[in-house]
This record gives structure tokens, sequence and C-alpha cells, in this order.
């Protein structure tokens, strides 16, 4: 089991961890549109990161299962491909792991297709070639101390088509090693779970309540091919994101997904809460809903996407319009602290409002 080491710094409050695995680059199916789409999001967000998990790339070669005659690369077209989609993000990339379909080549040639991958991108030290330990550090607590999380993972195993099954496997990674978050791939099913065990404390002699969280990822495949062939469930293009706060220990588990608007506010809502962002009074009701807003406007390229997007009360979003072409310059200084808000994945505060008011406040 290797043990990897980042620390990120102080200066980062919170941060998302992206585990993706099962590119499958090189498969007719491969979603390439979808990849590029995530990968482009972890390069827009300076506090995104990644773990890449195994199989990223299909590599069917002579005595493979998977069929030389299906593939649109060759295992070498897809080495260059992987290589030119994860350089613009090899900052943010954490952990790098091969899997089962990269190991094809390791068995049959002694060649290891993912550390190539890791050393022409100059991140072999996050490359671990088995099971992988990460010790995360980010922020500062409030006793002067940079906050730690501990992620461990492996591709995976098993081929069981039961969810069951797969969660098993999944929770069964808790008894070889203690860890924050447990993160496998290869089934191709996002799954999320948790539990608590209570661990020692010997300093004061008592027990502390330990959470562990667990984490299955999903495949970049469109369906047909194999999988079809032999009955398998459809895999979905929804994957988990988690959220480390570097201010306490804290873990938050959402799904994300390139999403439509409504689903995507419902999202937003469990994390920052159902409050609108601009008037600290809103209380729900029928004809002042909560709305999505684009920080970044739709008409300038802004998409529709969790990073882009702030909670905000019907009748204030028509308010925000007003201001947009009225008092521009207030408008932007607004979608700005609606960034910053967005950062946090913290419920707006009263020292947030008061920051909006001094703002609005100065439209005539």
């Amino acid at each position: 089991m290797k043990v990897i080491k980042r620390n990120l710094g102080v200066e980062f409050k919170s941060i998302k961890v992206l585990a993706l695995s099962d590119f499958h680059i090189g498969d007719s199916l491969c979603n390439l549109k979808l990849i590029r789409q995530v990968l482009d999001e972890v390069k827009k967000s300076n506090n995104t990161f990644i773990i890449l998990n195994g199989d990223l790339m299909n590599n069917s070669i002579k005595n493979s299962v998977s069929s030389i005659y299906d593939e649109e690369l060759s295992p070498m077209q897809a080495i260059v491909k992987l290589c030119d989609l994860l350089e613009p993000v090899k900052d943010r990339i954490l952990v790098i792991h091969p899997g089962n379909h990269e190991w094809r080549s390791y068995k049959e040639d002694g060649i290891d297709i993912i550390r190539l991958v890791a050393r022409q991108l100059g991140i072999e030290d996050r490359f671990s070639d088995g099971w992988w330990y990460l010790y995360l550090t980010l922020g500062m607590g409030n006793k002067q101390r940079p906050i730690m999380y501990t992620i461990t993972g492996i591709h995976g195993y098993g081929g069981g088509r039961k969810n069951g099954g797969k969660i098993n496997n999944l929770v069964e990674m808790s008894d070889k090693v203690i860890a924050d978050v447990y993160v496998m791939g290869h089934t191709h099913t996002p799954i999320m779970t948790r539990n608590s065990i209570f661990v020692p404390d010997y300093q004061h002699k008592s027990l502390v309540q330990k959470d562990k969280y667990y984490l299955m990822t999903n495949s970049f495949l469109e369906y047909g091919g194999y999988g079809e062939q032999y009955g398998f469930t459809p895999s979905t293009n929804e994957h988990q994101e988690m959220i480390l706060d570097g201010t306490k220990k804290l873990i938050k588990i959402i799904m994300w997904v390139l999403m439509k608007i409504e689903q995507l506010k419902k999202e937003m809502i469990q994390v920052y809460g159902n409050k609108c962002w601009m008037n600290e009074l809103w209380l729900p009701n029928k004809k002042n809903i909560l709305t999505f807003h684009h920080i970044l406007e739709k008409r300038n390229g802004g998409k529709a996407i969790w990073e882009n997007g702030a909670l905000i009360s019907l009748y204030s979003h028509e308010y925000l319009n007003y201001l947009d072409r009225e008092y521009h310059k207030l408008y932007n200084e607004l979608n700005w602290l609606f960034y910053e808000l967005n950062r946090t994945y913290k419920p707006p505060t009263e020292d947030y409002y008061d920051e909006v008011k001094l703002v609005l406040r100065r439209v005539k």
C-alpha cells in the first residue's frame, strides 16, 4: 500500500475532490465529450482536485477479453490522448492508479502504461500501482493546525450484477485499513454510503465516534457492446464529489452531474440552505420561489453548473436584472459576493448579508 502525502496549503477554506475512473479511452463507446466537460470544469475551478482510479484506457490487446476490432484507438494512441486530456489539470491530480484494463499490458509485456502517463505528466510521485493511501492537508483549524483527511482506494474487483454485492466489496475495504473516505471503481455504478465506528482516544482514555464514507465511481461509457451483449444494467454518468472543509474536520458528499437547473438547485439547497443569497428576510412561498442565477451570464457562455450558480428569490432575481441594466458595476460586485459564497459550501452568514447590503445601499 503506497502512502501519498499532499499539503495543499492554508489558503483553502474548502476544496472539492472528484473521484474519477473507467474513462475507457479507446473504446468506441467512450464518451470523450463528457470527459472533456468534467476536466474543463476542474480546470476552471481552482479549488477542485481529482483522483484517477483506474481503467482510464480501454487497452484492448490480442489476448484480452475486449475485442481489438471494436477499438477506435490503439493502446499507444490512447496513451497520447490521455496525456493530452490530463496535461491542463495535472497539478490538480492527487492520485493516479491503474485498473485491470491497463494491467493487461503489464501482464503481457511488463509495461505499466499508467506509470508512463504519470511520468510524462511529471506526477510519478502521485502514482500507485496498487492500493493507495492519501494524507491530504489543507486550510487552518481553530487550533492553528491544518486540517488532515485520509482517503484510500483501489480500482476494484468483482463482477457481481447486484448493487448489494458491489456495496459489500466497497465497505469491506475498511476491514483492511482505517480512513475517512474509501474509493473504488470497476463496477461502473456510482454508489455512496457511510457508517461509523468507535475508536479509542488514548490521551483521554475515552471513545470517539469516527464516520467512514464510501464511494464507488461511475464510468464514462455509453451503453452497448459487451455490457449490452451480456445484459448488464446501463451505467450512469453521475459521479460523486467530496467537499472537504479547511476550517474544521467536515466531509460532505454530493452527486456531481451536468444536470438540469431544477436538479442543480435542489442539490445546492442541500448545502447552502433554503435561503436567498440577496435577501436574508426572504421566506419561501409560491409566488416568490427560489431560482438559479448564472453568475457568469448565459449570454457570455456561463453554464448551468454548481460553480456558476447562486440561489436568488424570484423577486430578487428581477431586481438583479434591473441592476444589470442600470447599475452594472454594482451588479458585478454582487456576483463576486455570490461567487465567494459559492466557494465556501456553507449557508450565507450575517457578515455575508452585511456585505450585500453595503452594495445595495449604493443604488440611487
